[in-house]
């Protein structure tokens, strides 16, 4: 019993780190987008999305692309 309920709390746990990263990886994509369009605030808000979810050096850096670009 004790190991059917470490499983559950396992796969349960596993389910909830792969959603945030395909979130943090669907708005870092969303940012990169607006940054192409030079929609750089909304790019801000989509590439700090996907820091919060799960923080990437390559989200950080097209972030700090996008301030930079605000001025």
């Amino acid at each position: 019993m004790r190991s059917f309920i470490l499983s559950l709390v396992f796969v349960f746990s596993t389910m909830l780190i792969f959603s945030q990263s395909e979130n943090s990886i669907k708005n870092y994509k969303k940012g990169i987008k607006a940054l192409d369009k030079k929609d750089y605030q909304l790019a801000i808000t989509y590439l700090t999305s996907s820091i919060d979810q799960n923080a990437t050096a390559k989200a950080f850096l097209s972030r700090s692309e996008a301030y930079y670009a605000l001025g």
